[in-house]
């Protein structure tokens, strides 16, 4: 069994853009191409990665797995060919951003575009991780810059937006009976948490509306909470920016009663978000940056 970068590129542009024929375009292929390369793919596995019919594709339980690893493969490609790049030029600079999977796949796509074609000089790496993750990477130097809903003590830490959250469920579930969800309706229910190191995020929201945590159960990303919360084991309370090209197959979405934001931080080393290039990134996000706008269902 051979499987190849390009296939595994291919799968993760399909879950990334949400569709076979979007993930093509933004590849440069045709759709065509693009299908056969991900039949080559689960021939190779010998299984099915996405579930096809007419209304279009959607990752099986193996396929969420697979995109698991696939995305820790394609950021140490990226690392490796960051290195590999610098070592060919020494006037070339690597900036290496950590951010949680929402930003990294919403957000960061757009400000890194605009950053390089601006500073061509500095190519630009991007790891994903879980919010503590992030701010372990930028403390330990692994990463300069962070995106992340925790702003670590040891960290200086600029507050970029507030995303709001909404209730994700599956159809006719409890929680869903109104046209908005109370947080005090939250703690009867059990809370999926859509990647690890969100229980933190949660724990704060909580503790400032004075309640205590309802039940948590972890799910190692976005994808693997909605298809809990699809068996109908809980609800997941996410920001519009994890929402973004998901399967909501049997979900439903209700905003919160009094609108409850997570906070979204840009992480440096203490001092370091007024030196160059954090404050040139910044700069771009303030100048590109919106007001967070609501996903309606």
């Amino acid at each position: 069994m051979k499987i190849s970068l390009s296939q595994v590129r291919f799968l993760l542009a399909v879950d990334d853009a949400g569709s076979i024929s979007e993930a093509a375009r933004r590849l440069g292929m045709t759709q065509s191409g693009l299908s056969q390369g991900l039949i080559a793919l689960e021939r190779a596995l010998g299984a099915a990665l996405l579930a096809r019919s007419r209304d279009g594709v959607a990752l099986t339980a193996l396929g969420h797995s697979v995109i698991t690893e696939a995305r820790i493969i394609s950021n140490a490609i990226e690392r490796i060919e960051a290195q590999a790049e610098f070592a060919r030029s020494a006037v070339k600079t690597v900036l290496r951003i950590a951010s949680v999977p929402s930003v990294a796949k919403s957000l960061l796509p757009g400000w890194r575009l605009t950053f390089q074609r601006l500073y061509p000089e500095t190519d630009v790496t991007v790891l994903e991780g879980h919010h503590i993750e992030v701010g372990d990477w930028v403390h330990r130097g692994i990463a300069d810059l962070g995106f992340a809903a925790l702003a670590p003590g040891n960290l200086a830490a600029e507050h970029i937006r507030d995303e709001p959250l909404f209730v994700v469920a599956r159809r006719g579930h409890r929680a869903l009976g109104a046209n908005v969800v109370s947080m005090v309706t939250l703690v009867q229910e059990t809370l999926i948490t859509g990647g690890f190191g969100c229980e933190p995020v949660y724990k704060s929201l909580f503790r400032q509306a004075g309640l205590q945590l309802p039940n948590i159960v972890q799910a190692q990303d976005v994808g693997t909470a909605l298809e809990i919360a699809r068996q109908g084991f809980g609800v997941c309370l996410l920001p519009d920016t994890a929402l973004s090209g998901t399967d909501m197959l049997d979900l439903r979405l209700r905003p919160m009663l009094a609108p409850v934001h997570r906070r979204l931080y840009l992480l440096a080393r203490d001092g370091d978000i007024a030196a160059n290039p954090a404050s040139r990134l910044l700069k771009i996000i303030r100048s590109q940056d919106q007001p967070s706008v609501g996903v309606h269902q």
